[in-house]
């Protein structure tokens, strides 16, 4: 008894020492990263400042949104945002031509896609500017009634870190019902 009880402690306490369950908006869920500190707009403006060469509408466009989600993990920031709204099927195809048109020849290391996680369909987008990358993902549950979006800006060191993370967030969301 005393070895079952120790047990499920320990798998408590490793599940809340990795992860903290964050609700967006009463829209999802999603699990982010213990180590992760939550950070303002003016502190996530200056943490890229500091860490990046960032032109200044970039430090002005990164923090968009009323900022009541938005973190640091290590040297990357991120942030997250959701909506309570229908969107049309096939949207996030059509929003990924036009963003692909838009930004090919805008950013010569610009990349997308479309894929499902957890029969959530999904649209992640990446590029750089200057020496700040960014990867960009929207995703809508099956209902198409439900939108989460994230936003994860990092250093070249940290794109393994970067990729990991948006994993790790896109496996993680669950939409409320």
């Amino acid at each position: 008894m005393k070895k079952a009880a120790l047990l499920l402690a320990f798998a408590i306490c490793s599940t809340l020492c990795f992860a903290q369950r964050v609700l967006l908006y009463n829209v999802a869920e999603v699990d982010i990263p213990a180590t992760v500190t939550k950070i303002t707009r003016e502190e996530a403006a200056a943490h890229l400042q500091k860490n990046f060469i960032v032109r200044q509408h970039i430090l002005q466009t990164f923090p968009l949104g009323d900022g009541l989600h938005m973190y640091r993990l290590g040297n990357m920031v991120f942030k997250l945002t959701a909506i309570n709204e229908r969107i049309g099927d096939g949207s996030l195809a059509e929003t990924k031509k036009g963003t692909d048109y838009l930004s090919k020849s805008a950013f010569s290391d610009y990349t997308s896609a479309l894929k499902k996680v957890n029969d959530n369909e999904v649209f992640v987008f990446n590029y750089s500017i200057d020496d700040l990358h960014y990867q960009y993902f929207v995703i809508c549950n099956s209902a198409n009634n439900k939108v989460v979006s994230g936003k994860i800006g990092y250093g070249v060191n940290d794109s393994e870190k970067a990729a990991q993370l948006l994993e790790h967030l896109l496996n993680s969301i669950k939409f409320k019902e």
